[in-house]
């Protein structure tokens, strides 16, 4: 029965997960800039091109469909596949079954966002909801720093970890933006 309840609580952890990641990473986009390239709900085609979503995509983009319409579109098709791809690559790979709430859904985001071993490092010393997100915020602004065309994302990644941290209850008035 306990073994159960644990199986239930993991996956109920995951959902709530995903439930923000849908609203973070909306739809279709492909913005020259983003070094991830073309992206739907948040998955790079460059990393996953196997998907089934990316021969609809070509679909839309060969009629000029755009891109508020073509989101339109792609939302009828299963979301399966995309939970697919984020839980065997992203949640699994850093073990978030293993991390307390709200760490669980913190590294799982930063694995998105950032790649599942920048996120997995961030971990080392520490299990701090906001020492964490202060080293993303930190990461953003080195890559800012080596990059400055990345400035164009400073504003929506620093939304983003203030979206995650009302999403987790996590204060963010420690975070140095």
């Amino acid at each position: 029965m306990k073994l159960l309840q644990k199986e239930k609580e993991m996956k109920n952890n995951f959902n709530s997960a995903m439930d923000f990641i849908f609203k973070a990473e909306g739809g279709f986009v492909n913005n020259p800039k983003d070094r991830g390239g073309m992206t739907y709900k948040g998955i790079c085609r460059k990393n996953y091109p196997e998907l089934k979503i990316w021969k609809a995509v070509d679909e839309l983009l060969a009629c000029n469909t755009p891109v508020k319409e073509m989101n339109k579109k792609l939302s009828l098709y299963s979301d399966k596949e995309i939970r697919d791809v984020y839980y065997n690559n992203y949640w699994k790979v850093c073990d978030c079954d293993a991390l307390k709430n709200p760490v669980d859904i913190i590294i799982f985001d930063t694995a998105i966002n950032m790649g599942t071993a920048r996120a997995k490092s961030f971990l080392e010393g520490t299990n701090d909801p906001v020492k964490i997100l202060q080293k993303r915020v930190d990461r953003y602004n080195y890559i800012i720093e080596k990059d400055p065309s990345q400035e164009c994302f400073r504003k929506g990644w620093y939304n983003r970890v203030k979206d995650l941290c009302d999403y987790c209850n996590v204060p963010k008035d420690y975070i140095d933006f």
